[in-house]
């Protein structure tokens, strides 16, 4: 019975966090939709510096990896809250996942003031990308989350081939 209702709350949970990840989606698609609006509106300004606009545009780029993430997550956790727990191939899919947006979405952020850099002003010498610990950081976790899907995968087919072998096994037994 305890564990019945631990599967119930499981399931509750995860219904609520997609639940919020649809309304973090939301709210971000929402917020880059009406700036997205508002730069078309300041480009049609004729005082408008266009460096600055193609900086403040190319600025969301990385979050069309965070919306991808939160896309994923949305759907890993409908699929948690009606099958429950397990390392199946979708939760697998969804951490790779996951483990490449974060590394996509930091690598963007990372190499886009040098690249805006040589976009903007391409006489200028000695762009590099800055030493920016969190999105470092998220780059070596969206790595480990790629590692551990992939591991996790491995562990399923070998659980799977053993499965297999006592199945032969017993039937010679």
């Amino acid at each position: 019975m305890e564990d019945d209702l631990e599967a119930r709350r499981f399931r509750s949970h995860n219904k609520w966090l997609a639940i919020l990840a649809t309304v973090f989606l939301v709210g971000l698609g929402g917020t880059i939709a009406v700036y997205l609006m508002f730069l078309r509106f300041m480009l049609a300004h004729p005082n408008v510096d266009n460096d600055m606009m193609l900086r403040l545009s190319v600025s969301w780029l990385p979050a069309i990896f965070y919306m991808w993430i939160l896309w994923t997550l949305r759907g890993l956790f409908r699929d948690l809250a009606s099958e429950g727990l397990g390392f199946r191939p979708p939760l697998l899919k969804a951490l790779s996942r996951i483990g490449w947006g974060l590394m996509l979405a930091a690598v963007t952020t990372l190499a886009m003031g040098p690249l805006l850099n040589v976009i903007t002003a391409p006489h200028r010498i000695g762009n590099f990308m800055l030493f920016d610990l969190p999105h470092i950081t998220l780059v070596v976790v969206g790595l480990a989350l790629i590692l551990l899907a992939r591991m996790l995968k491995r562990a399923l087919k070998l659980e799977a081939e053993t499965r297999e072998m006592r199945e032969v096994l017993e039937t010679f037994i």
